[in-house]
């Protein structure tokens, strides 16, 4: 049996029901303006578990997370070099996702071999408004079985996901951008360091890191 899709142009309901499915700690396949994630409650355990069962992805790697603003971030813990702050204000909401050092807020059972944490600011209006919502920040990963391509209709999530009926799929139409966003680690003590190209490019990251660019 597929999962359930929900859409979100049917009406405000999808934004509840996802709200309640998080809080019990299942998962959600999200809409973003980069390629749709799954997306659980950062602080339940029982949702990461499941999204790393989902996604068949190592516990090694860190789950990203994802707020719905500066401020949400800042609440949670994460803190800004002026630079980094700079790179938060220029490019977020949008594809831009920024490895910082991970804030105590963080449970110890998340990622535990990690000590950075990547944050990113969505520039889409239902995932917005479904971290508004939830409060408290979501990890979110691309939504496809690990080693396979990000995927971009909320169609094509239900087929990858067959069988999975605890998996809520909101459904909003295709991404508007079909590309991951780009990844910069910046909790180095010399220059960031790029660790995934995408939409937003290194040279302007690093002109506005630097000071010099808009």
């Amino acid at each position: 049996m597929a999962p359930e899709l929900l859409s979100i142009a049917a009406g405000p309901e999808w934004l509840t029901r996802a709200a309640d499915h998080l809080r019990t700690g299942r998962v959600v396949a999200l809409p973003t303006e980069t390629v749709y994630g799954l997306a659980c409650c950062a602080f339940r355990q029982e949702g990461v578990e499941r999204l790393f069962e989902l996604k068949s992805r190592s516990e090694m790697k860190p789950l990203p997370v994802q707020v719905d603003s500066l401020r949400t971030a800042l609440a949670a813990g994460f803190t800004f070099s002026p630079a980094v702050l700079r790179l938060a204000r220029t490019f977020w909401p949008g594809p831009v996702t920024l490895v910082l050092e991970r804030p105590a807020s963080i449970p110890s059972w998340y990622a535990p071999e990690s000590e950075a944490v990547a944050l990113r600011i969505p520039d889409h209006a239902a995932a917005l408004a479904l971290l508004a919502e939830m409060g408290d920040p979501l990890a979110v990963t691309s939504a496809n079985r690990s080693g396979e391509p990000p995927l971009t209709e909320a169609a094509a999530i239900a087929e990858a996901f067959r069988g999975e009926e605890d998996l809520l799929i909101l459904d909003d139409g295709p991404s508007p951008r079909g590309l991951a966003s780009t990844v910069m680690d910046v909790t180095g003590p010399g220059e960031p360091r790029l660790v995934r190209e995408g939409p937003v490019s290194l040279e302007t990251l690093l002109a506005v890191w630097r000071g010099s660019g808009a």
